[in-house]
């Protein structure tokens, strides 16, 4: 099966990024889901930021666009939802961002 690139605009730059398979897609909705229920310790937390942001990582083609967008993280000039953008914007089938669960209120008796 070949690999299926597309570029997305990123800070102004373009950025040629593969698209992510299945498995690496399942990992990200289970990691934004455990950082959407606040439940997780502070190590999990940080085990699945760095656990995602690897895998936008390997997606961007270029080393040097890698580079780019690592330092931007290092030195705080991109937020974590923007560096997710790269992959979310053109896989329409993600579910990057965790919905909140709502339960329903217990009876009163």
């Amino acid at each position: 099966m070949a690999e299926t690139f597309n570029t997305v605009t990123i800070k102004d730059r373009e950025v040629a990024v593969r698209t992510l398979n299945e498995t690496q897609m399942m990992l990200l909705v289970r990691e934004a889901r455990v950082l959407g229920s606040r439940r997780a310790d502070p190590q999990r937390t940080l085990r699945g930021i760095a656990m995602m942001i690897d895998i936008v990582e390997s997606a961007i083609v270029d080393p040097e666009d890698q580079e780019w967008l690592m330092g931007l993280a290092g030195t705080g000039q991109i937020e974590f939802g923007e560096i997710l953008k790269l992959v979310s914007d053109f896989e329409e089938s993600a579910v990057i961002e965790a919905k909140p669960v709502r339960r329903a209120a217990k009876s009163r008796r």
